[in-house]
């Protein structure tokens, strides 16, 4: 992770609904200033994903990251959030 904190970015946007969410502990040591914002809709599968599941998804990544969600009280990323879900 020291390569990711050292990145002049605000964020890192990341795609885990479709690979799955074994690397997400791996981001847990990120630089707290980065943001964090995950995929977690599969937008390559044709099949609509059911809110409960994308909610499972989510409460899961605050679990493991034990930070928030966005506007749903449980954002990855920090700053520059939509009060909007």
């Amino acid at each position: 992770m020291p390569l990711f904190s050292r990145l002049r970015a605000d964020h890192l946007v990341l795609e885990f609904a479709r690979r799955g969410y074994d690397e997400l502990e791996a981001f847990r040591d990120l630089n707290p200033n980065i943001g964090l914002g995950l995929g977690v809709v599969d937008i390559k599968d044709n099949e609509i994903e059911s809110p409960d599941l994308i909610a499972r998804r989510l409460e899961n990544a605050a679990r493991v990251l034990g930070r928030t969600a966005c506007g749903i009280s449980i954002p990855i990323a920090a700053s520059g959030c939509s009060s909007a879900v």
